[in-house]
């Protein structure tokens, strides 16, 4: 049954991956973020059928965060506080799930593990890519949101994330040309 979920897992994880291809085809920068909403959605899902709490986490963060930036034309939506939450968000879903569980009465950090030190790194990335949104300046937020694919493709590779892999190795390296 385990591996039933894995699969289906994977499945909606392509899904994500299509999504993610289909938001680079859009002409408008809410479309673009609107898509991308979509795309976290499914990743939150691939990544808890996975067993990826970090991930499925951020990724649900991640659509709270595409909402508020789909609606930057909005005045109750501009303000610097939101980026600052969405940050304190990130951080704090990275220390919840740092030792790879969901629940907190069981809280056990090995630090000794890499595996510790890898749930980190889509929290960082996350971070940069959260940053690099609030900036207009073209060329800004490619430098800054570059580190976000690194982190996540080690972060995929763990976790065996295969759509995830191929999403930062095909599409995220087309938002750097």
């Amino acid at each position: 049954m385990e591996n039933i979920v894995v699969y289906i897992g994977q499945f909606v994880g392509f899904i994500g991956l299509a999504v993610n291809a289909l938001s680079y085809q859009q002409k408008t920068q809410k479309a673009i973020v609107l898509h991308q909403l979509a795309c976290s959605v499914l990743f939150a899902i691939h990544f808890f059928m996975l067993g990826a709490y970090v991930g499925c986490l951020l990724n649900f963060i991640g659509i709270f965060r595409a909402f508020i930036f789909s609606n930057k034309d909005k005045a109750w939506a501009q303000s610097k506080a939101w980026l600052y939450l969405i940050i304190a968000a990130f951080a704090a879903a990275g220390i919840v799930t740092l030792d790879g569980d969901l629940n907190i009465f069981t809280w056990n950090i090995d630090f000794s593990s890499a595996a510790t030190y890898i749930a980190i790194l889509p929290v960082i990335g996350m971070t940069f890519t959260t940053v690099a949104f609030w900036v207009t300046n073209p060329a800004t937020v490619r430098r800054l949101s570059f580190p976000n694919s690194p982190c996540w493709l080690i972060y995929n590779l763990y976790n065996h994330s295969w759509a995830g892999v191929v999403t930062e190795m095909i599409l995220k390296r087309r938002t750097f040309r």
